[in-house]
């Protein structure tokens, strides 16, 4: 048996499933049942997909600590019935520290996660619902895993879409055996709340918006797991910029998030930062979004 700065190969970390790739989710402390417009809705509730009648593309680049970094990128967009969404998300890092019995390493690799999501949505009268389904891959050390996960959720705008509700389970699937033993993936279940807290009107030009983020995580693999509390604040100023604050009320993570936005004609920009108050430096993400249509 490998062990990978003491984690066992019989039950990886399985990161690319847990941490935020998209810094608007990153910067509202994961809450990102119901603050994704566009692609990378469809990694937390796939339904959110018929928020927006535009199409869009959009990136992102996280860097961590010890060469540790995060890419993704994905597309949406509007057919006649049904709103679509493709996503690829990767994960790597480097100079892991390989053993085989405690004592001195045996050398130095890297290892590297991969995830392909499609997903579909559509309105159904007053309530929207959705589906997606991943292919994973892992490779850690000489192992490699490949697995499948499927997702889905629902979504409720109520009272001129000032208050809006979202349930979802995220990744149900499992892994092949990356060493001895198939991994079953820590599948969870989402409810999100996202309320127009304040729409402030200076004049005909200038209006502040201020939306609150809440969402509770359950992991449902693990019955001893801890219910994790998502909360988040967005201050948009005439939609032009503004920025977030959150936190992910779990021990050992991030004591806080934030960021900051900004639209340029017609390509937005976003920018998130972790601090980890754990030992485990800061978290510094960047991305982009554009839409398709006119």
């Amino acid at each position: 048996m490998t062990t990978v700065h003491g984690q066992s190969l019989e039950n990886p970390t399985l990161d690319l499933v847990d941490i935020p790739f998209e810094p608007t989710v990153q910067a509202l402390g994961g809450a990102g049942g119901l603050s994704n417009v566009g692609p990378n809705a469809i990694l937390y509730n796939p339904a959110f997909l018929t928020s927006t009648s535009d199409s869009w593309i959009d990136a992102s680049y996280t860097a961590w600590i010890s060469n540790t970094s995060f890419q993704y990128a994905g597309v949406s967009w509007v057919g006649r019935r049904a709103s679509f969404g493709l996503t690829v998300q990767r994960s790597a890092v480097g100079e892991l520290q390989a053993r085989t019995q405690p004592g001195p390493s045996t050398g130095t690799f890297s290892a590297e996660n991969l995830m392909l999501t499609a997903g579909i949505a559509r309105n159904l009268g007053p309530i929207a619902f959705g589906v997606s389904i991943s292919a994973l891959r892992q490779e850690i050390f000489q192992y490699r895993a490949n697995g499948v996960s499927f997702s889905a959720g629902a979504w409720a705008p109520v009272l001129d879409d000032r208050l809006e509700f979202g349930v979802s389970i995220e990744h149900m699937g499992e892994l092949d055996a990356l060493d001895q033993t198939s991994t079953e993936l820590p599948y969870r279940l989402r409810l999100s709340n996202k309320s127009h807290v304040v729409s402030l009107t200076i004049n005909q030009d200038r209006v502040i918006d201020v939306r609150s983020y809440i969402d509770v995580t359950q992991q449902l693999i693990d019955p001893d797991a801890s219910t994790v509390l998502h909360t988040g604040m967005e201050v948009d100023f005439n939609n032009q910029g503004g920025f977030r604050v959150g936190k992910e009320w779990k021990e050992s993570q991030q004591s806080f998030s934030a960021g900051l936005f900004v639209a340029l004609d017609r390509v937005s920009l976003d920018y998130a930062f972790s601090p980890f108050n754990s030992g485990f430096g800061t978290a510094h993400s960047i991305g982009l979004r554009v839409p398709l249509t006119q």
